[in-house]
This record gives structure tokens, C-alpha cells and sequence, in this order.
């Protein structure tokens, strides 16, 4: 059981990482200077999913991953 709890919840982790992808490509959007934008994520395992991958690859986000729990220190 344990096992599939936590396959539970990455899934649910991976769709709360694609909303907020989808927010701020939303949010981001009409500000693009330039074609690209960057975000900069932790190395969490909900950033890499192949939605998260898609999604970003098709609206032309770059992404810089940071080790886990270290985005803090920007």
C-alpha cells in the first residue's frame, strides 16, 4: 500500500506542477521580450513529468533546474 500511496502522490504533485506551469505561462505571456522566458524550478520529481516537459517545450519556456531545496538561495 505505501507504494501505490506514493505514486498517488506524485501524480497529484505532477498536476499541481502543470497548473502552476500553466499559470505562469498565463501570467507571463504578454510580457515575453525576446521569444523565450526563463523558469527557474527545484529539481522536485513533479517538474519532471512528460506534461511538464510538453507543455513548457510548446510554449517556448526555458526551464534551469536546481538541485532540490536550493532555489531559496537566489
Amino acid at each position: 500500500m505505501p507504494l501505490q500511496h506514493s505514486a498517488q502522490q506524485l501524480q497529484k504533485e505532477g498536476r499541481l506542477a502543470l497548473s502552476w506551469l500553466q499559470h505562469f505561462n498565463s501570467s507571463t505571456r504578454a510580457r515575453i521580450v525576446g521569444t523565450y522566458r526563463l523558469l527557474i524550478v527545484d529539481g522536485h520529481s513533479s517538474h519532471i513529468t512528460p506534461e511538464f516537459d510538453t507543455f513548457y517545450l510548446e510554449n517556448r519556456i526555458v526551464t534551469l533546474y536546481m538541485p532540490v531545496y536550493t532555489s531559496h538561495l537566489l
